[in-house]
């Protein structure tokens, strides 16, 4: 220190001033340059504390719920029943409910077909048996006769079967059998010239007049039951497993005042091949099924059992029609993937951690997994 300060003194007054301007321009140099890493860190700490993103949050509460899920369905017949007489013969009469599109009650009349040959054979059955009848009482004196004889003459011995007459008994007994059936039969037949079904339902299409001759075993027309009545619901395959058959409710709207209930009555088990959807048939309420039409579609609500542990999230809280952000306690981004299970108009229902959480409602662009934010 001590050469370097007699080497200054000895220094010209030039030189004296171009070693101080040097040496202040360093020490210049040191104080800025000090000034300006201390503001960078002062700008970052307020950076940090100020610059958080500010999202809008909702406290969601997982709630049991019944999930109500809207579908549009179609009105089918489970099964159609071609009109086919079972005897031949000319229609005398037809009834006016059995026309297209009518209605008709269980055992109603819908057309008679001319009996009166089917009642003459009625009669002829009945003379037959009437004559059977005869024959197996002469046979049976016959063979009493015969077996008093034989035990007459040979009192220890065992009538044979062709002195007792067995066989013409036999014979007898089977003809009366025989008169029996055929009587039954006609009268069967007789029954049939008056068409009528066991059940009510709605005529598709009627082809039979009076004057018409109808051949047994040919086809004259289409009807359905109402008790085929049922709705068909395509469904996505993920809501399938929500569903139980003969338990989960549901409800058809036929307009905006007119609804019918209705019972869940089966599950398909497989997927249709182009839409992968899943089908639910509806079963509606007894009363109400003459109102539905095959054919018409109709708006659906299907009533699930109620589940526990849901939540119920306001739709702008979805952020890719998939996942939503959780605010940690520690105020960052979680993002998390529920399984949704309905979307509604303004919320949808969720499976979620089954724990109350805050969900961030609006929308965050370029946001990821544990970025700190603020709220109000």
């Amino acid at each position: 220190m001590k050469n370097i300060v007699t080497l200054f003194k000895e220094q010209s007054f030039k030189a004296k001033l171009q070693f101080i301007f040097v040496f202040g321009l360093i020490l210049f140099a040191i104080i800025i340059s000090f000034f300006l890493v201390h503001k960078n860190e002062s700008i970052d700490n307020i950076g940090n504390k100020e610059n958080k993103l500010l999202v809008d949050v909702v406290k969601v509460f997982p709630k049991d719920i019944s999930l109500n899920i809207v579908k549009t369905g179609t009105v089918e017949a489970r099964n159609y029943i071609s009109i086919i007489p079972e005897v031949s013969g000319r229609v005398i009469s037809v009834n006016e409910n059995f026309r297209d599109g009518s209605s008709f009650e269980a055992n109603e009349k819908l057309f008679k077909i001319e009996s009166i040959d089917y009642q003459l054979n009625v009669d002829k059955a009945h003379a037959n048996l009437k004559q059977a009848e005869t024959n197996l009482l002469l046979s049976k004196a016959d063979s009493d006769s015969a077996k008093a004889e034989w035990k007459a003459l040979h009192p220890n011995k065992k009538v044979p079967s062709l002195v007792a007459r067995t066989p013409q008994l036999e014979q007898a007994k089977a003809n009366l059998k025989s008169a029996q059936a055929q009587l039954e039969d006609a009268k069967l037949d007789f029954s049939r010239t008056e068409f009528s079904l066991p059940y009510s339902g709605k005529v598709i299409n009627a082809n039979v007049e009076v004057g018409q001759y109808l051949k047994s075993g040919s086809e004259y027309g289409k009807v359905y039951t109402n008790q085929s009545i049922e709705i068909l619901v395509p469904i996505e395959k993920e809501y399938l497993s929500l569903f139980k058959a003969n338990s989960s409710k549901a409800k058809i709207h036929l307009s905006n005042k007119v609804s019918v209930n209705g019972i869940v009555s089966r599950i398909g088990l497989n997927l249709d091949e182009q839409t992968r959807f899943g089908k639910i048939y509806i079963k509606p309420n007894k009363s109400m099924r003459d109102k539905l039409i095959p054919g018409t579609f109709v708006k659906t609500n299907l009533i699930a059992p109620q589940e526990k542990g849901l939540w119920k999230i306001p739709n702008s809280s979805l952020q890719d029609a998939e996942s939503i952000w959780i605010v940690t306690k520690n105020n960052t981004l979680k993002k998390y993937i529920p399984e949704i299970l309905s979307i509604e108009d303004d919320f949808s229902i969720v499976r979620g951690t089954k724990k109350e959480v805050l969900v961030v409602t609006s929308m965050v662009v370029g946001a990821s997994d544990g970025m700190s934010v603020k709220y109000e």
